[in-house]
């Protein structure tokens, strides 16, 4: 039963990392433990930062964690359960080296929700959702030194028959990008995603990002997502994770750039500063043997090649951009976690921990993108 609740858990919590630049240079990665709410910064030199979100007894992170390590900011959404009433839910923006809270928020609605994606490029800006019912939801901007509202989005016509929330995916500056997700139940594979000018007041629909796992390469304005093909046959992941067998890049076009019939694809991402795609795989689920499916996670450049990067039975892996290559997050719950890059195929282990919590990337991660000049992915055979 736990292999399976931590394969479907993967999908569920869209998951992340920033490898971040402070003034000396060095690239850092965070991690939070799910188990107790510890948070880790590793730099690529190996040095270690624990940081505190000042929590109060009983009280959890509730969302996924955003952060913006060139202030060292994070945001989140917290809550202290209270029974079969709401909980008590609270915005958080902490800066993580003065140990303080910016922004604290006590929010009426009992859901809240804060995306990889969260704070502004510049980080003078941060996004939250709420949720107090079926069609009552909000997004809300906010100046991140002051707590000032600046903007706040509460109608659009998006399914009114569900519980649906903001999810914030891309955010520049002046317009942010996000998917209308359900709440409350497994994501499903595709949601409507708008574009919202931020200086006009305009919004538009672009459903592409409304897919089940997208990525985003601002260099190049290229948008990686995973897909369904009905006309070719596909493996059944089981449960409630969507049936995919093919990735999709939309530059000038849109262009099939892998397809695999034989494993169910559960995500995306670009690494090795843009010229390359991470794929996620996950084996088919067999009846007979419902806890032995294996995630693993191939490399395919621009030219069509494929090669593995990792794998995983029983536990967890995640893929993201390092700087020139990519990093590794493994874990199991017999072995603990680890933390590893690799750059020219060369792997370095930045950190290792024992013990049957489950870490987990937070913050965005488009960042140290830089594929300005690269060729297109070449079509799928």
């Amino acid at each position: 039963m736990l292999k399976r609740l931590l394969l479907i858990a993967a999908f569920i919590l869209p998951l992340a990392v920033f490898q971040g630049t402070e003034a000396g240079g060095r690239w850092s990665f965070y991690v939070l433990n799910q188990q107790d709410n510890a948070l880790l910064r590793i730099y690529e030199d190996g040095e270690i930062e624990e940081l505190d979100l000042g929590l109060e007894e009983g009280q959890i992170v509730a969302t996924r964690v955003a952060v913006y390590p060139n202030e060292n900011l994070t945001a989140f959404c917290s809550v202290i359960p209270n029974g079969a009433d709401v909980p008590v839910t609270t915005f958080h923006v902490r800066d993580l080296t003065a140990n303080v809270d910016r922004i604290n928020i006590l929010l009426e609605s009992g859901e809240c929700n804060v995306s990889p994606h969260s704070f502004s490029t510049n980080g003078s800006s941060v996004a939250y959702g709420t949720l107090q019912g079926i069609g009552e939801w909000k997004l809300t901007i906010l100046d991140t030194a002051s707590g000032e509202v600046l903007h706040e989005l509460t109608a659009l016509p998006v399914d009114e028959d569900h519980y649906v929330m903001p999810d914030p995916l891309v955010f520049p500056g002046n317009t942010i990008t996000f998917a209308m997700v359900m709440w409350g139940t497994e994501r499903g594979p595709n949601s409507p995603a708008f574009v919202w000018n931020l200086e006009t007041g305009d919004v538009e629909q672009d459903d592409a990002f409304g897919y089940f796992k997208v990525d985003y390469l601002s260099a190049t304005r290229e948008l990686a997502w995973v897909d369904l093909d009905e006309d070719r046959p596909a493996a059944q992941p089981g449960g409630p994770i969507p049936t995919s067998n093919v990735v999709r890049v939309r530059d000038e076009a849109v262009t099939d750039v892998y397809y695999n019939e034989e494993e169910v694809i559960t995500g995306v991402r670009f690494i090795d500063n843009g010229q390359a795609l991470a794929i996620n795989l996950l084996s088919p689920f067999d009846m007979d043997n419902p806890g032995e499916q294996t995630t693993r996670w191939v490399r395919l450049d621009r030219e069509g090649n494929v090669s593995e990067i990792a794998s995983n039975q029983g536990g967890f892996v995640d893929v993201l951009p390092f700087r020139n290559g990519y990093a590794v997050l493994n874990w199991t719950p017999q072995e603990g976690a680890s933390l590893q890059t690799v750059v020219d195929g060369e792997m370095n282990q930045l950190w290792a921990t024992e013990g049957d919590a489950l870490w987990l990337f937070v913050g965005p991660y488009d960042g140290l993108m830089s594929a300005t000049d690269a060729q297109s992915f070449a079509p799928a055979g």
